[in-house]
């Protein structure tokens, strides 16, 4: 009569289950129950009936319980990958934000000083029927141009919407006084006008049916500052105060023409677009839509849905803006980690590790080499080349994590990897393991996000060597030799998040008139918080990015 059979059933957790932040709590059966327990290579009490249970604390955002039992030499063993936290898609929002922060604003308020400049509007102002004024001080003024410094545009986000100043700097009219000096006319130059002239509106954001962002200009006040007045010829220019009423009676209507003019030709600031799009993403057909706009004192923020291989929810997203951000980002965007893993999932990333190729020749060596130089590689048989199955478990889960080195890690904590010998066209098993793959979503040019794979755990299921091994020195090894061969597979499993708003890798993503050309590079990532709550929603993060060279 033969030893019992050793089981070993592991009640909770379940393979791939989500359990939280609290501690592990392992609880299962062996039988028979006088077989010794080891739950993550510590001994556990078995009771009477066989159960047993441990806590075990987290090390990682996943971890591979290793449950091994022994009675009379004889061994079984179960590994269960459970991850930390929820699944992403349970909090999933349906959506994005996003923020202009205010040295976005900025940038566009300097281009849109030139902007204006370009218009030529000081060309643009008719003089010639403005009648001279007769100042009733033996002298009359006539105007013949217009002269002016650089205009500067001031962006100032406040609540419900951007506060636009448009400053124009020395404003000056140029004039001619004629003087009746004892009978004889004699004609001066002279200037006047104000240090500054500021127009002053309030934008408000708004989208057009073919989703271009806006900011569209209200009614506009003009208001002066100090005067300017100089004579050629005279250091002092007094004796012309007496007519300082007359010449704001003056100028005050060209500023009114000027007001008419400068709004005309801003009336609308364009801020890019178009925020409705639709492309096949890694084989998923994806929506994006912006569902609201509004400003306040943090920037000029947006909700955006999203929708993958279906229609995009409707109404506003129910996730908070990014409102902390560095000085010099642009735009920051409020992601949860939920899109990512949707992303990985819809797209079937997963199944494009899946592998089962016979290599013959030169590359079946390639693989012969890196297995006999394992411990206990040496005895495997020779063959007629070698073979490679990679099948990834059900279990993975996609997070993102703060910096961008990486922006994210995909977790895969129960990748097989079997490794055999070629015999007549049939593939016989000599390796087999379970490997935890972390595929890193690194950025790699600008918002291209490419891919650095470790294998940081694994366990060997068989192997055809019979000898005394070290499991580890076993796993490390085929796992270097494993993250070589599916590093191949890299260019495949790379994406652009510029794509999401039309753009390319390090590429502009468009010559906007009045913001110029647009060039997405992602700044940095970190855990987004909820400024009503003072919390982090869990999978919630702010990537900041840099949209202007």
């Amino acid at each position: 009569m033969g030893p019992p059979d050793l089981q070993i059933h592991i009640d909770s957790p379940t393979y791939g289950e989500f359990l939280g932040f609290e501690e592990i709590e392992v609880t299962g059966r062996v039988s028979p129950p006088i077989a010794q327990v080891w739950v993550e290579k510590e001994l556990v009490e078995v009771a009477d009936d066989g159960s047993f249970s441990a806590s075990i604390p987290w090390d990682n955002r996943y971890r591979n319980i290793d449950v091994d039992a022994q009675l009379y030499g004889t061994e079984a063993s179960e590994r269960i990958p459970v991850f930390d936290g929820s699944l992403p898609m349970d909090a999933w929002p349906g959506g994005m934000t996003m923020r202009f922060t205010p040295a976005a604003l900025s940038h566009i308020g300097d281009n849109l000083g030139q902007v204006i400049d370009d218009t030529g509007w000081a060309d643009q102002m008719d003089l010639t029927g403005i009648a001279p004024i007769d100042t009733g001080q033996g002298f009359e003024i006539t105007p013949v141009g217009l002269a002016h410094d650089p205009t500067v545009v001031v962006l100032e986000p406040v609540e419900g919407g951007i506060e636009v100043g448009v400053e124009l700097r020395n404003v000056v009219l140029e004039a001619t006084v004629e003087m009746d000096v004892g009978g004889f006319i004699l004609e001066l130059p002279v200037s006047f006008g104000y240090e500054e002239i500021r127009v002053s509106t309030l934008a408000t954001p708004e989208v057009d049916a073919e989703g271009m962002l806006f900011l569209t200009m209200g009614e506009g006040d003009i208001t002066f500052g100090d005067p300017i007045v100089q004579v050629a010829g005279f250091f002092d220019a007094s004796f012309l105060e007496p007519v300082l009423d007359q010449l704001s009676g003056l100028i005050e209507p060209v500023g009114d023409t000027l007001l008419g003019t400068i709004m005309d030709g801003i009336g609308t600031i364009p801020l890019g677009g178009p925020y409705v799009f639709n492309q096949d993403l890694m084989g998923s057909e994806v929506e994006i839509r912006l569902s609201d706009v509004f400003g306040d004192p943090a920037g000029l923020g947006a909700g955006l849905g999203v929708g993958f291989n279906e229609s995009v929810p409707l109404g506003p997203i129910g996730m908070p803006t990014p409102v902390e951000y560095d000085e010099d980002v642009h735009l920051a965007l409020g992601l949860h980690e939920g899109l990512i893993d949707m992303m990985v999932r819809e797209a079937n990333v997963v199944d494009m590790l899946s592998q089962d190729i016979v290599l013959p020749g030169m590359m079946g060596e390639m693989i012969g080499n890196g297995i006999r130089n394992l411990p206990g590689g040496g005895s495997a048989p020779e063959g007629d080349g070698w073979c490679l199955a990679l099948e990834p478990g059900d279990a993975y889960v996609a997070r993102l994590q703060d910096g961008i080195e990486p922006l994210g890690v995909v977790y895969l904590p129960d990748v097989i990897v079997d490794v055999g010998v070629n015999q007549g066209g049939v593939c016989e098993s000599w390796l087999a393991a379970s490997l935890a793959f972390e595929i890193g979503l690194v950025v790699k040019n600008g918002t291209e996000i490419g891919i650095d794979m470790d294998i940081s755990d694994g366990a060997v299921l068989s192997y055809g060597y019979t000898g005394a091994y070290d499991e580890d020195e076993v796993v490390d090894g085929l796992g270097g030799f494993v993250t070589g061969m599916v590093g191949i597979l890299g260019g495949q499993l790379s994406f652009d998040l510029a794509d999401m708003f039309g753009g390319g890798a390090g590429g502009p993503v468009g010559d906007i008139p009045g913001i110029g050309e647009m060039e997405m590079t992602i700044v940095d990532s970190h855990a987004l918080i909820d400024e009503d709550t003072g919390e982090h929603p869990e999978g919630l993060y702010s990537v900041t990015l840099g949209l202007f060279k």
